[in-house]
């Protein structure tokens, strides 16, 4: 077929869209010839067919094309053919390498809008705004099919350029075209959503019937409520958005959601949307885990509230909510008493330098008072004294925190310190009752000193206090004075003292009186000789005093004695002699009954009596008087001989004892009596070689050395009184001499040359240093771990001991040395009998308490162990109770109840973690405990804590040593496999 045929029927084919027939007659024509004129034709047309029918080859046409004739005005339409075909198949990268180089001009109108209505979507599609827009400017004010289109979209890039209003005019050229009708409102309320013009969405919203809002319209038409104030309708919208399984929400917007609900009052629901805010979202995150701590706080569940404010209180990107979050958490711990996580999250507070002067002064108060709260009194004190004490609630805080401390140095006998801190509660005499109790726990303080004079002027102060009457420290306070007048021998006024305290205790002023307060009383009555009253105050005072029963009937008895009613006072002897046998009273019951016969001329029977006192108590301190009286009544029955025998006794014995003179006059006469008086010459020659009597130098050496050990010149005295023993051997001051030099050498702590010394006075028998004198050399053998030697000084010093405190002193020594011997029933019988004499210290009856819980326990007596180590975790909060503490979770443990042991030991580090030692042995127990219940790797963690955390050695070398034991086993086991 001709070329030209070939072209004219192939063009024929084109325009009647056989575009395949047209391809083949155009590819025969561009294959008959180089030179044809119509080739350019050719080449335009099999692009254009294979464009219609979608092959592959249009880029090899083009190519092609170009070689041959590549500045033909041709190829600019078979580019545009190309990108008509690219921009068909959706590939708006090609459409623009295709058209971005064509020049529109050479086309006709409606060819060249299309072209650039295609060019400037491409260009939007790839978010090339900045090219885009002219072409669709062009195109929106033509006359084109596209126009609305370019409308619509110039309105988008206009938007999003943030030309609201242009975008707004581009608008309203096509919102009544049918096809944008509900695309236009949308847009509209997106540039009504920048511009803040909510009132704008809700007016087009109630203007526009949708079926269904998209989630892009719910949370605008939501947003748009929520910004004006209308929550509840904010909520309907807001509803609907949670309700969508899509991803479409934003941390924004769950924030706003939650806040709407806030706003509505529904905690619940805040929490749900504030709950879905994602972690990633950082300071969103942090303001929602605050709202949700507090909305679990308005809905009064505090345990929820913890922890979404602790991630709050933990993030630093937003300083101010991090403050608030650490203040509601203090205030938190407060509420909970759980002051050990209280003082660290105020400690964070105070570590903000963000933290304005208020909430720092609060915050430092609220951390002081929580110190004090956990008896962690260092702390509290030292804190206070560096945030200063310029508000009330810190001084006041500081008045208990002070007034604390002095009380625990007083319960441990460290009395110097007490006072001084006692006195530094006084400073800030912010509440009048501490203030009070202050006053009374100082003068009782310098009581225990023996400073009476200090004493007297402390409890007098209590007077001086607003409202004193109606404190409970001011009739004890009375009890007090009334001890001290008792003391000085101001008997009369010491009975006023009592009187009125024992009123305010009949009264329920006051729920415990002092058990001896009557007693006193009494005394002070038989004292003055006012005998009925004395007998009424120990009748009373009787079914109170268990303890002091023996010393009541004794008292009773000598009042009926003083009283000349010997039968009623003989019966009251004997019942002491008969049901108080280990009574310190029954040698003086005894005695008082041969005084009795003796003053009624019964010479006899007085014997018998001075007799038994001397068989049965030979160690008593009647023993002189009983020998001298003995002798007496043998006198009397002219039983001269074995009445010259009673006073050689007495003489031989005790040379010094002011009873000897007394003895020598007794025998003067019984020689007289017995018609032998020249004999008396020689007694009393051999008694003056025993104590040659008071030479002038004698007592001015005496009174030198004396003088030195009183002056606290300790070493100088040691050499003075060495010497003076040296030149008076048979000296009367000898035995004072010996105590004078022990003491000496005790207080340079030669011990072993005290002891030497101690040891004499207790061979030398009943003397005034005795009690002393056992009292030292059983400390000092206790000390040298010699428990065995310092038991029998211990129990010589409880037979011979005549005030409670040396019996006290007496059985808390013999129960830790029976303790340390592993002789666990004796110190139990020790403790019981100390336990029956009262009037311990607290310090004194905690530590007792303790040592018979050990004890109990090493005799596996379980129930009696627990309720001593109740008593002491009850009676205090120092480090004896955590120890306790500690053994009641070891019972737990040992017994197989590791979940019960747990629970206990969970509340050590609140209540105890001021004790190093014992907090790091709880740790310990812990992983013992998670070890049991099989949960080695929360043992591992916990010990690993130990390791790291812990400033105790020894715990921590402990926990690396059970470390080894728990891991080994594995590693071994993961090196077989």
């Amino acid at each position: 077929m001709p070329p030209q045929r070939l072209i004219s029927e192939a063009e024929g084919h084109l325009q009647a869209s056989r575009f395949s027939l047209a391809q083949e007659l155009y590819d025969q024509y561009l294959g008959s010839g180089v030179s044809l004129p119509q080739r350019p034709d050719a080449h335009l047309g099999g692009i254009i067919a294979s464009v219609k029918l979608f092959r592959g080859d249009v880029d090899d046409r083009y190519q092609k094309f170009k070689l041959e004739f590549h500045n033909h005005l041709l190829l600019l339409y078979a580019q545009a053919e190309l990108g008509a075909h690219s921009f068909q198949q959706k590939k708006y990268d090609q459409t623009i390498l295709w058209l971005e180089g064509v020049d529109f001009s050479v086309f006709e109108r409606q060819k060249r809008e299309h072209l650039r209505f295609q060019l400037g979507y491409a260009y939007f599609s790839q978010k090339d705004f900045e090219k885009a827009a002219p072409l669709l400017a062009m195109v929106k004010v033509s006359n084109s099919p596209y126009k609305a289109a370019a409308a619509y979209y110039s309105a988008y890039i206009q938007y999003k350029a943030g030309r609201y209003d242009g975008a707004l005019n581009d608008l309203n050229t096509i919102d009544k075209d049918p096809a944008y009708s509900k695309v236009v409102p949308l847009m509209r309320m997106q540039i009504y959503y920048q511009q803040k013009m909510f009132q704008e969405i809700i007016n087009i919203s109630e203007q526009t019937t949708n079926e269904k809002w998209t989630d892009e319209q719910l949370t605008m038409l939501g947003d748009a409520h929520y910004f004006l104030g209308q929550h509840e309708k904010a909520e309907k919208f807001y509803s609907d958005i949670l309700s969508q399984k899509t991803s479409f929400k934003s941390p924004e917007l769950l924030y706003r959601i939650g806040d709407n609900y806030l706003q509505l009052k529904q905690p619940a629901s805040a929490i749900k949307a504030f709950k879905l805010i994602p972690p990633s979202a950082d300071s969103l995150y942090t303001i929602a885990s605050y709202q949700i701590g507090m909305g679990y706080l308005g809905l009064g569940d505090e345990n929820l509230a913890l922890a979404p404010l602790t991630i709050a209180a933990s993030k630093s990107v937003d300083t101010k909510i991090q403050s608030l979050a650490l203040k509601e958490l203090l205030s938190l711990y407060m509420n909970k008493s759980d002051y050990h996580e209280a003082i660290k999250t105020g400690k964070k507070i105070l570590s903000i330098p963000q933290t304005n002067r208020r909430d720092r002064e609060t915050t430092s108060e609220l951390v002081s008072e929580a110190y004090l709260r956990t008896q962690n009194l260092d702390e509290a004190i030292s804190h206070i004294r560096e945030s200063g004490l310029s508000s009330a609630i810190s001084r006041q805080t500081y008045q208990e925190a002070t007034l604390q401390k002095g009380i625990a140095h007083y319960n441990s006998d460290q009395i110097d310190t007490a006072i001084y801190f006692l006195k530094e509660s006084l400073r800030f005499p912010m509440v009048a009752e501490i203030t009070a109790q202050t006053h009374f726990t100082l003068a009782e303080c310098y009581a225990r000193r023996s400073d009476l004079e200090e004493a007297l002027k402390s409890y007098q102060s209590i007077r001086s206090v607003d409202g004193f009457q109606g404190f409970v420290v001011y009739p004890m306070s009375l009890y007090g004075l009334g001890f001290i007048a008792y003391q000085k021998g101001d008997y009369l006024k010491a009975s006023q003292y009592f009187e009125e305290y024992v009123q305010s205790a009949r009264s329920g002023k006051i729920s415990e009186p002092m058990a001896d307060a009557e007693l006193r009383l009494a005394d002070c009555y038989y004292i003055t000789k006012k005998y009925d009253p004395a007998l009424e105050s120990y009748k009373k005072s009787l079914p109170k005093n268990n303890k002091e029963t023996d010393y009541i009937l004794f008292q009773t008895a000598c009042i009926h004695f003083a009283k000349s009613e010997y039968a009623l006072a003989n019966s009251l002897f004997e019942q002491i002699k008969q049901k108080h046998a280990g009574s310190i009273y029954v040698d003086d019951a005894i005695y008082q009954q041969a005084q009795m016969e003796l003053e009624n001329s019964n010479y006899a029977v007085a014997i018998n009596h001075y007799t038994l006192l001397l068989l049965k108590h030979p160690g008593s301190l009647l023993v002189p008087y009983s020998l001298n009286k003995r002798a007496l009544s043998r006198q009397n029955l002219k039983q001269y001989e074995a009445a010259l025998a009673d006073y050689k006794s007495l003489l031989d014995r005790y040379p010094e004892h002011p009873q000897a003179k007394s003895a020598l006059l007794g025998m003067q006469e019984t020689f007289t009596l017995a018609g032998t008086p020249e004999k008396f010459q020689e007694v009393l020659n051999a008694y003056k070689t025993k104590s040659p009597g008071d030479g002038s130098l004698e007592d001015l050496e005496y009174e030198t050395v004396k003088n030195t050990y009183l002056a606290e010149r300790y070493a100088q005295a040691v050499v003075s009184i060495s010497k003076f023993l040296t030149s008076y051997p048979l000296t009367v001051h000898r035995l004072e001499m010996v105590y004078y030099l022990a003491e000496s050498q005790y207080t340079l702590r030669n011990y072993a040359e005290a002891q030497t010394h101690y040891e004499q006075l207790v061979q030398s028998g009943k003397n005034p240093y005795l009690n002393k004198s056992l009292s030292k050399m059983a400390d000092l053998t206790f000390s040298d771990k010699n428990y065995a030697k310092a038991v029998v000084y211990y129990q010589m010093l409880s037979k011979v001991a005549e005030a409670r405190k040396e019996s006290s002193i007496a059985y808390i020594g013999l129960s830790q040395c029976f303790f340390q011997l592993a002789q666990y029933d004796s110190c139990l019988m020790a403790l019981d009998q100390l336990f029956k004499l009262g009037q311990l210290s607290q310090s004194q009856e905690l530590n007792s308490k303790l040592l018979g819980a050990k004890a109990s326990l090493a005799l596996k007596e379980e129930t009696k162990a627990v309720d001593f180590l109740l008593d002491v975790i009850n009676s205090s909060k120092d480090e004896r109770s955590a120890e306790a503490a500690y053994l009641l979770a070891e019972m737990d443990y040992l017994s197989g109840k590791p979940e019960k042991a747990l629970e206990a030991l969970y509340k050590f580090p609140s209540r105890y973690n001021q004790y190093e030692y014992w907090l790091g042995k709880a740790f310990l127990l812990i992983s013992d405990c998670f070890v049991a219940t099989q949960d080695e790797p929360q043992a591992i963690a916990t010990l690993q804590s130990i390791v790291e955390n812990s400033e105790d050695k020894t715990i921590v070398e402990e926990a690396k040593s059970r470390l080894t034991k728990l891991t080994e086993p594995k590693e071994k086991e993961e090196s077989n496999e």
